[in-house]
């Protein structure tokens, strides 16, 4: 994972690097290193995203309730 999709990851989650870190439990500056390329991003971090990305994507499809005036989807 190149800092570019690292930074891109995190915004298509709407999360920031504090938010990141938080939620990893990973230093303050951990994320910051990884997004300037100061410091490489381990092996986890893209299946960790990935998979958080695939959880968002299932919850705004099964859970979140259609924007008003569409029907919901029936699959």
């Amino acid at each position: 994972m190149t800092p570019e999709e690292f930074t891109a990851a995190l915004e298509s989650l709407h999360w920031s690097q504090a938010d990141f870190n938080r939620k990893v439990g990973t230093d303050k500056s951990t994320a910051s290193s990884w997004a300037t390329g100061k410091t490489p991003i381990p092996r986890w971090v893209p299946a960790y995203l990935e998979s958080v990305q695939d959880l968002a994507m299932l919850h705004a499809k099964y859970v979140m309730p259609p924007p008003k005036g569409k029907p919901a989807a029936t699959e």
